[in-house]
């Protein structure tokens, strides 16, 4: 199962863009960077707004089928009077 997150981040540096994706890299659960947008901002140096879209999986169990009973031997019925 997955689940998406779409995070907007204005302002930031490229070090700390970085550093931010690399411990989402890091994380213990399977997580993932699916879709990733970087503009620079203007004449500022070192300052980009970003989008993306960081997405986690989980593993769910599978239903449990119910159990086929036996189906019963239809010639032990027609030996019944």
């Amino acid at each position: 199962m997955e689940r998406s997150t779409k995070i907007a981040l204005h302002k930031i540096g490229m070090l700390k863009l970085s550093k931010f994706m690399e411990r989402i890299e890091q994380a213990d659960s399977p997580v993932s960077i699916s879709s990733l947008n970087i503009r620079k901002r203007g004449p500022d140096p070192d300052s980009y707004d970003v989008e993306m879209v960081v997405s986690a999986f989980d593993r769910s169990a599978a239903p449990d089928k119910p159990e086929k009973k036996p189906a019963a031997d239809s010639s032990a019925e027609e030996a019944k009077p």
